[in-house]
């Protein structure tokens, strides 16, 4: 089941990338916590505590400011219960033109909450986030 875990989440950024956000929505939890890092643009709205939020106050913002905006996963990890991704963000913004890169981040997806499928897994939380209450 870890394996099918991993590349679960593998997909879900895939389709993160190809612009497929209801593939994505398919693989979160209905419950689940998403905390934006506490110096993102993006915090304000924390927590988020379903996909419509994350969709609107995240993703549709990030969307709308950054041309070519990509999640590069650098390694994904089989933490059990977990699997817990690394990577960076990029973009090129359109205020500016200039090509934006995050530093290094993580984040876990809690594989016990709901079983992988090709197109689901559970609730996916960056690693700033709490557990579901």
């Amino acid at each position: 089941m870890s394996e099918q875990n991993v590349q679960a989440v593998r997909g879900l950024y895939d389709a993160f990338n190809r612009g497929d956000l209801d593939t994505v929505e398919r693989g979160f939890s209905r419950e689940f916590v998403w905390n934006e890092a506490e110096n993102s643009l993006r915090s304000g709205g924390n927590p988020y505590r379903n996909f419509a939020s994350v969709r609107d106050g995240v993703f549709a913002p990030t969307e709308r400011d950054f041309d070519q905006f990509r999640v590069d996963v650098e390694q994904l990890i089989d933490g059990g219960d977990y699997v817990v991704a690394t990577g960076r963000y990029r973009g090129k913004c359109r205020a500016t033109g200039q090509t934006a890169s995050s530093g290094s981040w993580s984040s876990a997806a809690d594989a016990a909450a709901r079983p992988a499928t090709s197109d689901s897994l559970a609730g996916i939380q960056p690693s700033t986030t709490e557990p579901a209450a």
